[in-house]
């Protein structure tokens, strides 16, 4: 391999290093969340960044708009939409507000420096469920989302 692929693969492996330490940080210290995998209310919101963070791992892009990312979703979660009896639909829509969770793609990106992969739109009593790229789910105060994700609604 040439000595730019050498440091490119670095690069990625070093900003993946550095989300999952910023995560583990973000989830464990920074006392944002009430719960670090969220609730049974969070399930879909969990499958979808399991998707996310399998969609990363194998193809190292983000998906090309929430289309593609549908329909990648039953590649890789046959079993969990099988046994769950639900569709990629359902799994797209948050069980606690039932709106469509916002998915990031090349179309709609995340913030620069996010590793936020969706997110509840409305969420419930002033807190959202937000999926990370390494697949975790966590329930956020709205100021702390925003903190996140300062360009949502």
């Amino acid at each position: 391999m040439a000595l730019r692929e050498y440091r490119w693969i670095a690069v990625r492996f070093a900003v993946l290093t550095y989300g999952v330490l910023s995560t583990i940080g973000w989830v464990g210290c920074g006392g944002h969340s009430s719960s670090s995998s969220g609730g049974p209310q969070a399930s879909n919101l969990r499958s979808i960044g399991g998707a996310y963070q399998l969609l990363l791992k194998e193809h190292r892009w983000l998906p090309a708009n929430e289309t593609e990312f549908k329909e990648f979703v039953p590649l890789v979660a046959a079993e969990d939409l099988k046994a769950r009896n639900v569709t990629v639909d359902q799994i797209m829509t948050s069980e606690r507000d039932g709106k469509p969770c916002v998915v990031f793609t090349r179309a709609n990106p995340p913030p620069e420096g996010s590793f936020v992969a969706a997110y509840e739109q409305v969420g419930v009593d002033g807190r959202r469920y937000v999926a990370d790229t390494a697949g975790n789910v966590t329930e956020v105060e709205e100021a702390s989302f925003h903190e996140l994700v300062p360009n949502a609604p």
